[in-house]
């Protein structure tokens, strides 16, 4: 049931960004950020800490999509815990909105965004106490959750950004590559 409402969820989208994007409600001229560019990075997420690789794709000039996976490792009373999320999400860019093309001077370097994700995070528990016959769960967590991110660019290809990282941890920050 969930992966059918995944699906149809993603289709929805797909279909709304290509209906938008036929539109002028936004621009990319002035901007770092653009339709048809693609982007990997490699964070670092605090708490649980660990890398992860993300890629994202811009469908229009103000909605992206792509998704990350990564490792994570934390420990809390006694147990340590060992995250593998594997998340997709979609995100829309504010500052390419035409009506602000020329209300932000610094939309040139800095793409703020802000969306949705969704994922599942595989998991590990291992207990590290003083109790020896308790047994550890295994498993994982479906997640969907909001998340705010800004992207500032060095060059017009390398940049480095920071994510708040709800449903994975606090925040992760990191370097990116635009090609």
């Amino acid at each position: 049931m969930r992966v059918r409402s995944l699906v149809l969820a993603a289709l929805v989208t797909c279909g709304v960004a290509a209906r938008v994007s036929a539109q002028d409600w936004a621009t990319a001229e002035g901007s770092c950020f653009a339709k048809g560019q693609m982007q990997a990075s490699l964070t670092i997420s605090a708490y649980p800490f660990g890398p992860n690789l993300g890629f994202d794709y811009a469908f229009t000039d103000a909605i992206s999509g792509g998704g990350f996976f990564g490792y994570g490792y934390s420990i809390l009373y006694d147990w340590e815990y060992y995250r593998f999320p594997l998340v997709i999400h979609g995100a829309f860019h504010p500052f390419n909105l035409t009506v602000l093309k020329d209300k932000i001077a610094i939309r040139d370097k800095l793409d703020a965004y802000g969306g949705i994700e969704v994922g599942w995070a595989f998991g590990k528990a291992h207990y590290i106490g003083p109790y020896s016959y308790i047994n550890a769960p295994d498993g994982g967590a479906f997640v969907i959750d909001g998340f705010l991110g800004a992207s500032y660019y060095f060059t017009p290809q390398f940049y480095a950004n920071a994510e708040t990282q709800p449903g994975y941890g606090w925040f992760k920050v990191g370097i990116g590559y635009k090609f």
